[in-house]
């Protein structure tokens, strides 16, 4: 018992000393705190500053600029300017799982059959994994190639 009276004094005591720490320095909140606790704002209205407007500030100074001199025109040379090229989507073919060889790099795979429908990315135990998902609409085959660090270890074509 003699304990637990020392532990709830000591509390006490040491909510005292932090009310006067308080109370001598206050913090730069303390104010703010206190004015939202009581429902007063920080910036009281007094009756003289009720009826006074801020003055309006002042529009910022125009520049005038000097008008450019006309400057004569120069010799015309004709220029010949090329017809723009129609870029147009090349078609890779389908990958099968057979075509896939193992230990092929990514860049060999995009390089000739493009883009995936859809990559999945992971890393696992210090290895970068990815699989490649191409999907042949017309005849919904899809071919999955699994590559680890960069090269291909295994293919598989599914059909429907």
């Amino acid at each position: 018992m003699r304990g637990l009276s020392f532990i709830v004094l000591a509390l006490i005591a040491m909510l005292l000393v932090g009310a006067v720490i308080l109370v001598i320095h206050p913090p730069s909140w303390l104010p703010q705190a206190s004015a939202i606790l009581s429902g007063v704002s920080s910036h009281a209205s007094s009756d003289q500053g009720a009826d006074r407007k801020a003055p309006a500030p002042e529009p910022p100074p125009v520049r005038r600029h000097a008008k450019p001199e006309a400057v004569p025109p120069a010799e015309t040379h004709e220029a010949s300017i090329p017809a723009p090229s129609v870029h147009t989507n090349p078609t890779y073919r389908f990958p099968l799982a057979p075509e896939i060889v193992t230990g092929s790099t990514r860049a060999d795979i995009l390089s000739a059959y493009g883009p995936p429908e859809a990559t999945i990315t992971g890393a696992d135990l210090g290895r970068l994994q990815e699989r490649l998902v191409y999907i042949e609409k017309s005849t919904r085959r899809k071919t999955l190639i699994s590559i680890l660090n960069g090269k291909v270890v295994a293919a598989q074509t599914y059909t429907e």
